[in-house]
């Protein structure tokens, strides 16, 4: 029997974070739960859309979004909830992703030196919110530097993959 854990547990380490669970989308449809498993966040989780990702862990990933609304900007999303909101999120799972946004936003401050990070989370078409998988905004904020939209041209692959690397390297 030890014998058995031990190598799945080699297995799950040697398949990495990301692939120690299905994502959501498929075991969300096979539990019948109304999440659209087209969302982008869904496709990134899949492997279909590609962006840096900042830090990762086997429930949590937090990555750099298309457009970023202040230098900095990432997503901290769930691997594994089903949640399209932060009304859907188990109490642990919403534990796990906070601890991380916890963590950007202190790298945020000593990496970035922002002078005060904005943590916004939307639930619901009414609230703004575009992408129906639940998702925290961790945004550096500047004394004096308006906060940018989030319309308009996508931020550059370089912007996103320099931003990425600090906070990544203040995460370690």
């Amino acid at each position: 029997m030890k014998r058995l854990l031990l190598a799945a547990s080699v297995l799950v380490l040697l398949a990495g974070p990301g692939l120690a669970a299905p994502p959501p989308a498929d075991r969300c449809a096979k539990a019948g739960h109304p999440y659209d498993a087209q969302n982008p966040f869904a496709r990134l989780l899949r492997g279909e859309v590609k962006t840096p990702v900042i830090y990762e862990d086997a429930h949590v990933i937090a990555f750099m979004p298309t457009r970023m609304t202040s230098p900095g900007h990432a997503l901290v999303i769930s691997k594994v909830s089903c949640a399209r909101d932060i009304t859907e999120l188990e109490p642990a799972e919403l534990d796990r992703v906070m601890a991380v946004v916890q963590r950007i936003a202190k790298a945020d401050i000593a990496v970035l030196h922002a002078d005060g990070v904005n943590v916004r989370q939307n639930n619901g078409a009414e609230a703004g919110q575009t992408v129906f998988h639940a998702h925290f905004h961790v945004v550096p904020r500047y004394k004096g530097v308006p906060l940018l939209s989030g319309e308009g041209e996508p931020s550059t692959d370089a912007d996103r993959e320099k931003y990425a690397a600090l906070l990544r390297a203040a995460l370690k």
